[in-house]
């Protein structure tokens, strides 16, 4: 069983501190898809990880109320769901709900909590608005994390955002990543104007 601070505080900076020794002087970034990008962020909110940019993609505060109408309704009825199996199964069976494989108890609580609270103050003592330079981008049309969840993640990081405009099929939430090409030509002009 793990949560979100065993991601960040050490899976995550072990692979920031190798990142670190392989870039050889150079600036180091760490991008974070989805619950990747919770996880970026709260590594860079607890100092866990030694980065020097963040960039999120389609990831964001998923508070339900950074979904309209039924997005809303589905968001947080899925939170008290998963929770409840977790607590059924002792961990969320993820591939009979539509969620990948198996999935860590703790680490699905705290992602539940996070949707009925809007806050990560409960993953970890002493959380901060990172001081360094952070990029979430986001996509129109994407279920999983709309606009306002975007905004929502960018608020709390003091980040910039950037929604792209897709030309590809499929759901964006996912997709982008097998036609990445306007999401990497963003995250590069973007850390080229940080100074990188």
């Amino acid at each position: 069983d793990y949560g979100y601070r065993e991601l960040a505080g050490r899976y995550l900076k072990d692979i920031a501190a190798r990142a670190r020794t392989l870039a050889d002087g150079k600036p180091v970034m760490i991008i974070g898809h989805s619950l990747g990008a919770h996880t970026a962020a709260l590594g860079a909110a607890m100092d866990a990880v030694d980065i020097d940019a963040l960039v999120t993609v389609a990831g964001g505060n998923i508070h339900y109320r950074n979904w309209r109408g039924m997005g809303s309704i589905k968001v947080y009825t899925a939170a008290q769901l998963f929770r409840a199996l977790t607590y059924l199964f002792g961990h969320l069976p993820g591939q009979f709900v539509g969620f990948g494989g198996p999935q860590a108890r703790t680490l699905l609580r705290q992602w539940s909590k996070i949707i009925r609270s809007g806050r990560f103050d409960h993953i970890a003592d002493g959380l901060h608005a990172p001081r360094l330079p952070a990029l979430c981008i986001g996509f129109p049309g994407d279920e999983f994390a709309p606009a306002a969840s975007v905004d929502g993640l960018a608020d709390w990081l003091q980040a910039e955002t950037a929604m792209l405009q897709r030309d590809w099929p499929g759901n964006p939430h996912s997709s982008w990543a097998r036609h990445p090409g306007a999401t990497v030509a963003c995250i590069d002009g973007w850390f080229r104007r940080q100074g990188f």
